[in-house]
C-alpha cells in the first residue's frame, strides 16, 4: 500500500530521497514531464486529456514529503548521543521516544533524568532537552562515534498500522503530515482533467515553508493548492476536550472532511 511505503520511509527536511523514490515509483507512466529542481521538489506535469476551448488552464497541487525529526549535534563522553530539531516539535513528546539515526538506522532512545531525581517544580515545565541525550547502547565517546557522524539525520521509529481494521478511516504511523497528501496526489495523476495539472512533491516544508513560493512563479500557475491533506490527530481531539464546557466551531476532528482555515485559503488560492 502507497501510504504504509510512504509513512514507513525516512525523510526529514532536506533528506527526502527516499520518499521522493517512491513516488517516483508510483508515478511512472501517469506523467508527461518531471524533474527535481535544486532544492529537491518533484514537479510532475499531466497535460489535459479532456476538450477544453483555448488555452488549458495551469493548476498545481502541491503536497510536502518531508517530516519533522532530529539531527546529531555530537556525543558526548559517555556514548550518548546529542541532538537538535527539525521542524517544529513539541519538545514534551520527546522524551522515551524511539529513534533511527542515519543511513544505517541505527536504533536508539531519548533518555532524560529519572523522575524522582527532578525537582518537583522542574516537573511542571517542558524538559530542557539540552540536558537529553539518545542512548544508542555505545559505552565511550570512541564506540559512538564508530555508529553514527555529525549531521546525521534521525526519524521518529513508528510504524504505520491500521487502527480499523479492513479500513483506511483511521491509521497510525510517522509523518502523515504530509505522506497522506502525497498518497492523494498520486490518485489525483491517475484521472484526465481540462486542465494542465502540476503535481508538485516539494521539499523543506517543515523548516520555514521553502517549498511552493519559488515553484508557482517559475511554473506560472494560475491556481495553487497547498496542503492536499490536513491530518488531525488524537492531539487536536484532547485539545478540544481541554476547553471545558465549550465547543470551538474551528476545531479539527478525525473523520469530518479536509481542515482548512480561511486565513490558509486565502493564501493557498491565488
Amino acid at each position: 500500500m502507497l501510504l504504509q511505503q510512504l509513512s514507513d520511509a525516512r525523510g526529514i527536511s532536506g533528506c527526502e530521497r527516499e520518499v521522493r523514490e517512491i513516488i517516483e515509483a508510483a508515478i511512472d507512466g501517469l506523467v508527461d514531464e518531471q524533474r527535481v529542481d535544486t532544492l529537491g521538489n518533484l514537479i510532475c506535469l499531466r497535460r489535459a486529456r479532456r476538450p477544453v476551448e483555448g488555452r488549458p488552464l495551469k493548476v498545481m497541487v502541491a503536497a510536502h514529503m518531508d517530516e519533522i525529526g532530529l539531527i546529531v549535534t555530537g556525543v558526548n563522553k559517555d556514548g550518548t548521543v546529542r541532538f537538535d530539531k527539525v521542524g517544529g516539535i513539541d519538545d514534551r513528546i520527546l522524551l522515551s521516544k524511539q529513534v533511527l539515526i542515519g543511513q544505517a538506522a541505527v536504533p536508539g532512545v531519548i533518555g532524560y533524568r529519572p523522575i524522582h531525581l527532578i525537582a518537583r517544580k522542574e516537573r511542571e515545565a517542558a524538559p530542557d532537552l539540552s540536558r537529553a541525550a539518545i542512548d544508542i547502547g555505545a559505552t565511550s565517546q570512541s564506540a559512538a562515534e564508530r555508529l553514527v557522524s555529525l549531521g546525521d539525520p534521525i526519524t521518529f521509529r513508528t510504524t504505520y498500522e491500521a487502527l480499523e481494521p479492513g479500513a483506511l478511516r483511521c491509521v497510525k504511523g510517522k509523518a502523515l503530515d504530509d505522506r497522506a497528501g502525497c498518497a492523494v496526489l498520486v490518485e489525483l495523476l491517475q484521472h484526465d482533467y481540462a486542465i494542465d495539472l502540476y503535481a508538485v512533491f516539494t521539499a523543506q516544508e517543515e523548516v520555514g515553508l521553502r517549498d511552493t513560493t519559488t515553484i508557482v512563479l517559475t511554473l506560472g500557475a494560475v491556481v495553487r493548492i497547498t496542503g492536499v491533506v490536513s491530518v488531525e490527530s488524537l492531539q487536536n481531539t484532547m485539545l478540544g476536550m481541554a476547553v471545558a464546557g465549550t465547543e470551538d466551531a474551528n476545531m479539527r476532528a478525525l473523520a469530518r472532511g479536509l481542515a482548512l482555515e480561511p486565513d490558509e485559503w486565502r493564501r493557498s488560492y491565488e
